[in-house]
């Protein structure tokens, strides 16, 4: 049985799990979450190329077992119902607010089912057209709704603060909020895993500005990270830092560059990798990417006990 504060973990953790029977077909979830001036992070999960890489090793962990529990008394089943996950939260928010969309097939009338099973009651709400249902407990308040038949949306806060980011992404979805990808120029590798973005804020840049190793980043403007995999389970991995000039990219480009050669020198076996490390500058971005070939780890990705 879950406990309420259980559940409610879970609800956003399936947002974080990987699973999915969909086909292949180019990100979207990017354009789904609003590029509102308070969605200052985003991480993106692509749950369905997780699965078709490294499903076995998934369902073979013992917690995935005891998860397939409680897929029988209702509650979402990531190997078919979710292809990906977006998330956005506001770091500068005390509350911690933070807005999900699932897209997949989640199926809304089994899983509130399973939630009233679990003696979790749940106020109900309407936001232009789509339902919400309310779920709190003393740490953790939800808002979650059906938006489409392939749209889960969610928003999640600490205590019982307002809750915002629900709304947003339904007005993302109607077109009136300009999205996440629109905003800052996002485009997602089609065979990508995960992914983040960050804006840098002014709060942000004075804490990179209080450490020597860091200050370059203070004149940041975006920083985005991703990892890819090819279907032969090579990983790519990709940083890009958006400065405020191109004067700027090539500053910190040279300061990378020479961070990278003096860890090179000390870096012992791991110095062939970071051999492979190339950083460029394409006008106010620079781009540091690394290949890594899938054998590196036995052709499989190692899955935490």
């Amino acid at each position: 049985m879950f406990t309420r504060k259980s559940l409610l973990t879970s609800l956003v953790g399936l947002s974080l799990t990987a699973g999915s029977a969909f086909a292949a077909q180019a990100p979207q979830v990017s354009s789904v979450l609003p590029g509102t001036e308070n969605a200052t992070a985003a991480g993106f999960i692509n749950v369905r190329r997780i699965m078709d890489l490294f499903g076995a090793e998934i369902e073979a962990q013992p917690q995935f077992q005891q998860y397939l529990q409680y897929v029988e008394q209702g509650a979402p089943d990531v190997r078919t119902d979710i292809n990906e996950v977006g998330v956005v939260a506001d770091m500068e928010s005390e509350s911690g607010e933070a807005g999900i969309a699932v897209l997949g097939s989640i199926k809304g009338e089994a899983l509130l089912k399973f939630l009233a099973s679990q003696g979790l009651p749940f106020t109900e709400s309407a936001y232009r057209g789509v339902n919400f249902y309310g779920v709190q407990d003393e740490k953790t308040s939800i808002e979650l709704g059906f938006a489409d038949e392939k749209t889960t949306v969610l928003s999640v806060v600490e205590g019982a603060g307002e809750q915002t980011f629900h709304k947003l992404i339904v007005d993302t979805l109607k077109g009136e909020i300009a999205s996440l990808d629109a905003v800052r120029g996002l485009q997602l590798p089609e065979n990508y895993l995960g992914s983040v973005s960050i804006k840098m804020t002014e709060r942000l840049r004075a804490l990179a500005a209080a450490n020597e190793l860091s200050m370059p980043l203070a004149a940041s403007e975006l920083i985005t990270a991703s990892v890819a995999a090819s279907d032969a389970k090579d990983l790519n991995l990709e940083i890009g830092i958006r400065m405020g000039t191109a004067e700027d990219a090539n500053g910190l480009q040279q300061i990378l560059s020479m961070y990278l050669n003096a860890f090179g020198q000390q870096a012992g076996n791991a110095q062939p990798i970071l051999e492979q490390i190339l950083i460029t500058v394409n006008d106010r971005t620079v781009l540091v990417t690394l290949d890594l070939p899938g054998d590196l780890f036995g052709g499989k990705a190692a899955v935490a006990d």
